[in-house]
């Protein structure tokens, strides 16, 4: 009797496989008639997961990509539009009937970003450390924000009580 290890994923943990089946079926439905692929919204099994954040009047975005070279990576700029595609690649050592237990995804994996117009392609900056991809957008002077002072009016006491 063969036994595998099973990660405990919460009450809809179960679900997971289901909605990656149900939107290949769409998928493949759409796609071969000429039409829109649908999404979910949820990253693919070989997407990666990001943070962002706005900071000195730049972008950050750091994405979790372990075990990918960085020289597997690409990132473009094409209009306002930042794009960061690369390739993790699978490890075979196949060991006396394969893997015992296997959930890291292997494959190709793209996400792109929507960058405010007037971007320098030039001036982006990006780095890897420990498995994580960090590229930092400056963005061009008119879309930095702008403070407006409140102006504050206050009434004297004595003026209030005397009407």
């Amino acid at each position: 009797m063969r036994r595998e290890l099973s990660v405990w994923r919460g009450p809809f943990g179960t679900m997971q496989p289901w909605r990656h089946d149900l939107e290949s079926v769409v998928n493949g439905f759409f796609s071969s008639r000429g039409w829109p692929a649908v999404r979910t919204g949820m990253p693919s099994e070989a997407s990666f997961r990001i943070d962002s954040y706005v900071d000195d009047n730049r972008l950050h975005i750091k994405a979790d990509l372990p075990g990918v070279e960085p020289k597997d990576v690409e990132i473009a700029l094409d209009g306002n539009r930042l794009t960061v595609k690369g390739e993790r690649k699978a490890e075979h050592e196949d060991k006396n009937g394969g893997y015992f237990h296997q959930e890291r995804s292997y494959g190709s994996f793209a996400r792109s970003f929507v960058l405010p117009k007037g971007i320098d392609a030039e001036k982006i900056e990006a780095s890897a450390k420990n498995g994580t991809l960090e590229v930092v957008v400056p963005f061009p002077e008119e879309v930095k924000p702008k403070r407006i002072p409140i102006e504050v009016k206050t009434e004297v006491a004595t003026e209030a009580a005397a009407d």
